[in-house]
């Protein structure tokens, strides 16, 4: 939260406010739809939102570019990970 609410984009108290409820809002609307959606993403998304109406200079697009690598490479991280474990346990189990 210190990243997002301090190193993306410095955000007040009211912004923080507005940020915490378009939060809740875009959650409410997509559970109903039935879209499973990420809150922390939704977060992201409302304070880049609250940094572009303060002026685009406001992003870190440092912070940003580090967020967005991080959601593309855990998953593949976890996946190795995964494989690797399957794999090990595969050879213990046969005795290879």
């Amino acid at each position: 939260m210190e990243t997002i609410g301090k190193k993306l984009v410095s955000l007040d108290p009211f912004s923080a406010l507005m940020v915490s409820m378009a939060v809740g809002i875009t959650i409410y609307i997509y559970t109903i739809i039935g879209v499973p959606v990420s809150s922390s993403q939704a977060v992201v998304g409302s304070v880049l939102g609250i940094g572009i109406i303060k002026g685009a200079s406001t992003v870190s697009i440092h912070t940003l570019k580090n967020i967005l690598l991080a959601w593309f490479f855990t998953p593949v991280i976890a996946s190795l990970i995964a494989i690797l474990i399957t794999f090990g346990s595969y050879l213990e189990y046969t005795g290879k």
